[in-house]
């Protein structure tokens, strides 16, 4: 994450590495063993150089906070809106789930 980019795109990238992903059952099981948690991608001492800012932080945790109402609405009456956006062809769908919640 370079600090050039905006707190929506490493918001989006944060929640892309904690989102769950659609893959094979067995693959998903293997990768969530090596997944990482909120507080260990923003404030791994590894990456101190690098750290996401305080304001993506908070993005991605109200985000985070009000998933299930996003998903909700994006579902809702037939799943119209979700055609309408485009979301499953969306390859970026942390980025879009900042954006939908902003």
């Amino acid at each position: 994450m370079s600090k050039s980019t905006s707190p929506y795109h490493e918001a989006g990238w944060i929640l892309n590495e904690l989102l769950p992903t659609e893959s094979s059952n067995n693959e998903n099981a293997r990768n969530q063993k090596q997944r990482r948690g909120l507080k260990s991608l923003a404030f791994d001492p590894k990456n101190k150089k690098n750290a996401p800012s305080k304001a993506t932080y908070a993005t991605v945790c109200k985000t985070m906070q009000n998933l299930p109402v996003i998903n909700a609405v994006i579902n809702a009456n037939g799943r119209k809106l979700r055609k309408a956006i485009g979301f499953d062809s969306v390859r970026n769908k942390g980025l879009m789930y900042v954006m939908l919640h902003e």
